[in-house]
């Protein structure tokens, strides 16, 4: 048995709105009255979520609601190598309680935590933790977990765990004292419990005596495309093993996971998400016991993460340290990268870390859509959108933000799928992005990266602020308003967009009537160009013969004018035709002498 005395504990006070801590002190002796849970654990030969009868392991999480803030996650339970109190700075399969500590809590707001589960004795858990973990002793070992509770200003909490949890335990009850009477929840049979509060305390007892035959059995069906795809490992102990051929029978070749580069892997572990191609699209069935729980180590940088049986919301996942994220969650379909609501069973999905940590996943943690970072924002800005002949589509926004800051680093992209998948991005020194925010009065200029193998390219764009030009080897087009182009060369993998700054640059192309006209003997031509190209300009007469070239070669943009003398011609009609890009116009003048 260890105790961990004087570590820094680390801030986590994941449940507390930000507005309901301004002004506001942690103070630990002006608490309001709480209640005390205790989770009273007798584990018999109990082969729990899949593991051995001679080395028993289980969690269980426990989600607190009161209808108005966010749920409140703890987990609990028995693995190999914890200790009895804080675990050491080394970890217990990822659950990392050291790093789980809070302080006192707030006196204006619920708080929700495991603390000292040593009644009468020192205490080991400081100020308490979200996480308790206990090792396995002997079958008939009895545990005590703590859990207090400082109650909302609410007539009641919901408290829910997973379903099926029968198959692991023979008795499991919740059991809470409501005055002077004791009521007890049957665990096995019921998945939620209302209780009254505030004022009131209660015990929760977790016995189990005896091993379940079986496990809590899932099939889970996962949707394929065909092509490349992001997949995850939806069970644990699946059946027959986790290889991936037995999971993914469709596969082609190997799965790939993710380690600063892609790494081919023929096993499947939970928390992971693996890239892996398919011939064609298909419902792939993944079976095995339920993993409603699961916790994921990170590291710095982009992680390609796996999913659980069930639907987990993005917005409900516990990052430890809570300030772990660095980006939004992205999943990717056949149409590119997109930003993730949930964590889809099944599929695999993408997040930047700025730190090392652990991200806690609990299927019943679902509360509605979540609203991205940044929520609309996008909406103010221009969009790119490239599509590919095989479907595979990516909209870019770019632009002025007309006063609205937009925290550009949240929509950073995740490393390129893997050659022959499609991608489209912004070049960015963090490795790409799909959103550029144009501050640069003028001297905006950014590349578009493209990767696939299915032209001819769709490009669309949709020009409400500013002027830009796009341009790709051979050809340079004005963006304005609404338009596409197609690009069918497919060496062409790179795009430039770049702003046309100043009041002085005109919106599109444009040959304006002569001046004076009629005229004698020279007249003034005047043209406007948006982009830089080749233009020409040439005069003819009637019958069509070229008289004089008044301009051949490559200009900026802007406005030109350009001076023709007629001294030697004749009176009469006359053309002057003018090109530039795919532009063309003609028009006529008169010249009377």
């Amino acid at each position: 048995m260890t105790t961990v005395r004087n570590r820094q504990p680390v801030e986590l006070h994941r449940h507390l709105p930000l507005d309901a801590m301004e002004g506001k002190t942690l103070m630990k002796n002006n608490r309001r009255a709480s209640g005390i849970w205790v989770l009273v654990a007798c584990v018999g030969l109990v082969p729990a979520l899949g593991v051995s009868a001679d080395q028993p392991q289980w969690e269980i999480p426990l989600t607190v609601s009161n209808g108005i803030s966010a749920p409140f996650v703890l987990s609990f339970g028995i693995l190999p190598d914890a200790h009895s109190c804080i675990d050491e700075a080394d970890c217990i399969n990822g659950h990392c309680e050291y790093i789980a500590w809070i302080l006192p809590g707030p006196p204006c707001c619920p708080d929700w935590r495991f603390v000292n589960p040593r009644s009468g004795q020192s205490p080991c858990f400081e100020d308490g933790s979200i996480f308790d973990y206990r090792p396995f002793v002997r079958s008939s070992q009895r545990d005590t977990f703590r859990i207090q509770l400082t109650p909302w200003d609410t007539d009641s909490s919901v408290i829910s765990w997973p379903a099926n949890l029968g198959r692991y335990f023979a008795v499991l009850t919740l059991r809470y004292l409501n005055g002077s009477s004791s009521v007890e929840v049957d665990m096995l049979t019921e998945t939620r419990a209302v209780v009254p509060v505030p004022g009131f305390t209660a015990t929760v007892a977790v016995y189990s005596a005896g091993p379940r035959a079986g496990g809590s059995s899932a099939t889970v069906p996962v949707g394929i495309n065909a092509g490349w795809n992001l997949i995850s490992n939806p069970v644990s102990g699946a059946l027959p093993d986790d290889s991936v051929s037995h999971l993914f029978p469709l596969i082609m070749g190997s799965a790939f996971r993710y380690d600063e580069g892609y790494v081919a892997c023929d096993t499947m572990e939970t928390g992971r998400g693996y890239w892996a191609r398919f011939p064609s699209a298909v419902t792939n069935a993944v079976s095995g016991d339920v993993l409603a729980m699961d916790s994921v180590k990170a590291v710095a940088g982009w992680n390609l993460v796996g999913s659980l049986s069930n639907a987990v919301d993005t917005g409900a996942i516990i990052s430890v340290p809570p300030d772990l994220r660095g980006s939004n969650w992205y999943g990717w379909s056949a149409e590119g990268y997109s930003v993730a609501d949930r964590i889809v069973p099944g599929r695999g999905f993408w997040v930047k870390a700025n730190g090392a940590g652990t991200f806690v996943l609990v299927g019943s943690a679902v509360r509605g859509m979540t609203k991205r970072p940044g929520g609309d924002v996008p909406g103010v800005l221009n969009t790119l959108t490239i599509t590919d002949n095989s479907g595979g589509a990516q909209t870019l926004c770019f632009g002025p933000a007309g006063g609205i800051r937009i925290p550009e680093w949240e929509y950073d992209m995740p490393p390129l799928p893997p050659a022959g998948a499609f991608d489209a991005r912004f070049v960015t020194a963090a490795g790409g992005s799909m959103l550029q925010v144009d501050d640069s009065n003028g001297s905006f200029q950014r590349r578009v990266e493209i990767q696939s193998d299915a032209y001819p390219l769709t490009v669309t764009w949709r020009v409400r602020w500013g002027t830009y030009v796009m341009t790709h080897p051979g050809r340079s087009v004005a963006l304005s308003g609404e338009g596409l182009i197609r690009v069918t060369d497919s060496g062409v993998k790179q795009l430039i967009l770049k702003s046309v700054g100043g009041a002085d640059v005109p919106r599109e192309f444009a040959l304006a009537q002569n001046y004076p006209n009629p005229f004698n003997p020279a007249t003034t031509i005047r043209y406007d160009l948006p982009v830089e190209t080749r233009v020409t300009l040439r005069v003819f007469n009637i019958l069509g013969q070229e008289l004089a070239t008044l301009v051949d070669g490559v200009k900026q943009p802007g406005s030109y004018t350009v001076r023709w003398d007629a001294g030697g011609q004749a009176s009469g009609v006359y053309f002057y035709r003018f090109e530039a890009g795919s532009y063309a116009c003609v028009k006529t003048m008169l010249l009377l002498k």
